[in-house]
């Protein structure tokens, strides 16, 4: 992503989005900070728009509590090397690997707002390789349904 658009060792981007589903009989934990029964998938992907890892958990969790129970945040150290550093919003955690904006009523500076633009028009590669995944998939457009499916229907 560096040479994407000029973040230092950005190597790649995270975000989650939500996957609405109808309403499956144990509907308890998958309601999403939005009020709808959903999927939250986090998506880690570089610069060019392909998946490097993934993650599926219930709409109640959020991208911190994804991150933190994900193959991939448990193991990021191990995976990345010392300079590389991820790219993601302000729902997850700033740590040693993970880059995180100022939150708006914390900016003092210039620079920290200069920060906060860089760091988000970087991280767009993955917002847009969002859109492009359910674009290509439009079954993620609409909820999906959670029926049981048997031999014989």
């Amino acid at each position: 992503m560096e040479n994407c658009k000029g973040f230092p060792c950005g190597v790649l981007a995270i975000d989650g989005t939500l996957v609405k589903i109808e309403r499956p009989h144990d509907y308890e934990g998958w309601y999403c900070c939005k009020g709808f029964l959903a999927f939250n998938v986090q998506i880690v992907m570089d610069y060019t728009h392909k998946i490097r890892d993934f993650d599926i958990r219930p709409g109640s969790a959020s991208n911190k509590q994804i991150f933190a129970n994900s193959w991939f945040g448990q193991n990021i150290h191990q995976i990345l090397p010392c300079n590389a550093l991820v790219l993601a919003n302000a729902g997850y955690t700033l740590m040693f690997h993970i880059l995180t904006p100022y939150l708006e009523n914390e900016i003092e500076t210039v620079l920290e707002r200069n920060y906060n633009y860089i760091l988000s028009s970087t991280r767009m590669v993955v917002e847009c390789g969002l859109g492009i995944f359910k674009n290509r998939f439009q079954i993620f457009l609409k909820p999906l349904n959670m029926a049981p499916r048997f031999e014989g229907d």
